[in-house]
This record gives C-alpha cells, sequence and structure tokens, in this order.
C-alpha cells in the first residue's frame, strides 16, 4: 500500500503535489470544527446525565428524615455523634471535637460560624427529642462568627 502511494506520489509534477497538499490540509481544517462540536456535544450530554444523578441523589438524601433514623435505634454514643454531626453538616457547621462530660452527656465544640445556624441546630435537636442542656455562643475576635459548645444528654456508652 504505502509502494503504491509513493509510486502515484512521484508521478505527479510539483504543481500536483502543492494542490493535493493543500486539498489535504484544507479539509482537515474543514473538519476541526466539526470534531470540535461533536467532542463539546458530547461533553454537554455526559454533563447533562452527571447532573440529573446527582439531583436524583440529593433527593434521596433530602428525603431521609435523620430524626427517624435516631429515634428508630437506641441513642449509643456513636449514633448521637453521627446524629449531631449530620445535622451540623447540613447547616454548615463542623464539629471541631466531641468531649464526653459523664456517663449520658456529650459536649460538642463547632468551628467558628454563623450564630443562626448555631440556634438552628440547637431547634432542631430539641425536635428530635434530644435534651440540650448547655448552649455557650462566644463571638470570634470582633467578627460574626461564633464559636458554639452543646452539652448534648442522651448518650450511653
Amino acid at each position: 500500500m504505502r509502494e503504491s502511494f509513493e509510486a502515484f506520489w512521484r508521478a505527479r509534477t510539483e504543481r500536483e503535489r502543492l494542490l493535493l497538499s493543500a486539498t489535504l490540509w484544507l479539509s482537515l481544517l474543514a473538519a476541526a470544527p466539526a470534531l470540535v462540536w461533536q467532542s463539546a456535544s458530547h461533553y454537554r450530554s455526559e454533563a447533562k446525565q452527571r447532573l440529573q444523578r446527582a439531583e436524583a441523589l440529593h433527593a434521596q438524601a433530602v428525603a431521609i428524615d435523620p430524626a427517624a433514623l435516631v429515634a428508630a435505634r437506641p441513642r449509643t454514643e456513636q449514633d448521637l455523634q453521627d446524629f449531631v454531626g449530620a445535622r451540623a453538616l447540613g447547616l454548615a457547621m463542623s464539629v471541631a471535637r466531641v468531649e464526653r462530660q459523664g456517663p449520658d452527656r456529650l459536649r460538642f465544640v463547632f468551628e467558628p460560624g454563623d450564630s443562626l445556624a448555631a440556634l438552628r441546630l440547637v431547634e432542631a435537636l430539641t425536635q428530635a427529642g434530644l435534651s440540650v442542656d448547655r448552649v455557650a455562643l462566644v463571638r470570634v475576635d470582633g467578627s460574626n462568627l461564633v464559636a458554639a459548645e452543646l452539652d448534648v444528654l442522651g448518650a450511653r456508652s
């Protein structure tokens, strides 16, 4: 195949070779936008499918009621930590550390965040049937952020 192409190429004059080369390059340049469009179209369709899967997963996650999950099982220390951590994460708060305060009490110390989120967390925990024994909100360095500490009763080791 290569030998026949070389024979064909040698049989052409310099002008014909130049014309064939130019035609080849122009056809490649003409095909380039179509290839780019095809790649972009494929990327868009994949992105749309990923978005649909993410929205379906989000809908499933929203449908889960953490209060019902906690009520359905014994409130061990780990269950309580998981529940409070999940509720805090849903309110854009993150747990810095958890300290045991007695046989049935845990202290949750949160990273600095919004004070309204901390109050919403207290409300969510009381609505779930947990007893919040102590709440401490301390303003951090004159900013709008507060460091929150909550003592929650009900943990069994």
